[in-house]
Parts: C-alpha cells; sequence; structure tokens
C-alpha cells in the first residue's frame, strides 16, 4: 500500500512540476495497442452519452481516463465556467472510444441538439 501510495504521489508530483500526465499516455498507448486510431468528430449521438433531449444550445462531451490529471482539470474547468457537458469515462465505455475513434484524452468537443459537432475544445 506505501509503495502505490509513493508511486501515485510521484506521478502526480511530475504532473505538476512538468505538465506530463502519466494516466494521459497509459492511454494512448493502451488505445494504439488495441487499434483505436484517431478520426474527426463530426457527429455524435447524444442518446448513447446518457444525454437526454436538450432543446437549445450545445452540450460538451468530454471524454477522459480517471488516472488523467488533464481530464480533471477539464472538468473543474467546464464546472467552473457553467457549461453543460457530459463525460464520458473512456476505460468505463470502451466501445464509445473505439466508435468515436478517441485515442487521445482528455478529447472534449461542443455538440449542437442535433448532434452535430460545432467546436473542438481539447484533443
Amino acid at each position: 500500500g506505501t509503495a502505490l501510495a509513493l508511486l501515485v504521489a510521484a506521478l502526480a508530483l511530475l504532473a505538476a512540476v512538468t505538465g506530463f500526465c502519466a494516466g494521459c499516455q497509459m492511454y494512448r498507448l493502451g488505445a494504439r495497442l488495441r487499434g483505436i486510431s484517431s478520426r474527426t468528430l463530426d457527429r455524435i449521438e447524444l442518446a448513447e452519452m446518457g444525454v437526454g433531449t436538450p432543446t437549445d444550445g450545445e452540450v460538451v462531451v468530454a471524454f477522459g481516463h480517471p488516472l488523467c490529471t488533464d481530464c480533471h482539470d477539464l472538468l473543474a474547468n467546464l464546472e467552473a465556467t457553467g457549461r453543460r457537458y457530459v463525460s464520458v469515462d473512456v476505460r468505463a465505455r470502451p466501445e464509445l472510444a473505439r466508435k468515436y475513434g478517441i485515442a487521445l484524452v482528455p478529447t472534449a468537443v461542443a455538440v449542437a441538439v442535433d448532434g452535430t459537432v460545432t467546436g473542438r475544445l481539447a484533443g
């Protein structure tokens, strides 16, 4: 237990000092090994993300991994700015990562109510 705690503390310190996110890099390597290749996101089915039918504005869809500090920072920023968002854990939903070509985390896109991607915020 102590060794694991020291490893986590060292990785957190590394991320804070250098900006190197070990969780992001581990996901990138794992995605490459599983054959997930990055592609352009033009459309996202919001119902698959657990979003009800929005009637106005846009929803930010943020794909992330629980070990990714950049992902946590992105979600905190979205929360602080009051943007409507849905977080998709690529570890828990690998089928969505494969379908949408999420080879890099965090990946966040703004999506219109009809599912059209209107902008890329991260990734």
